[in-house]
C-alpha cells in the first residue's frame, strides 16, 4: 500500500509540473507572437479580442488538457495491462 501511495504521489507531482511547464510555454509563445506582430495587427484587432483569445486558450490548457491527458494515460495503462494479462 505504501508503494502504491508513493507511485501515485510521484505520478501526480510529475504530472502537475509537466502541465505547469506546458502552460507556461504556451503563454510565453503566445505573448511573444503578439508582441512581435506587425503594427497593423493591432489596428485590425481590438484589445478585447486579443485578451479573450489569450484567456480562452490559456483556460483550455490549464483546465481541460491535464484532465484529458490524465484520463488518456490511465486508459492506456489499463489497455496495455489487459493485453499483457490476456497474452500471459
Amino acid at each position: 500500500v505504501l508503494f502504491i501511495f508513493l507511485i501515485s504521489f510521484a505520478r501526480s507531482t510529475s504530472f502537475y509540473f509537466f502541465s505547469f511547464k506546458a502552460s507556461k510555454n504556451l503563454f510565453e509563445r503566445m505573448l511573444e507572437s503578439v508582441l512581435y506582430s506587425p503594427i497593423y495587427f493591432f489596428f485590425n484587432s481590438t484589445q478585447g479580442k486579443i485578451l479573450n483569445r489569450f484567456s480562452k486558450d490559456q483556460a483550455l490548457v490549464d483546465e481541460l488538457l491535464p484532465i484529458t491527458l490524465s484520463e488518456f494515460l490511465l486508459n492506456l495503462c489499463s489497455v496495455v495491462g489487459t493485453i499483457i494479462l490476456v497474452c500471459i
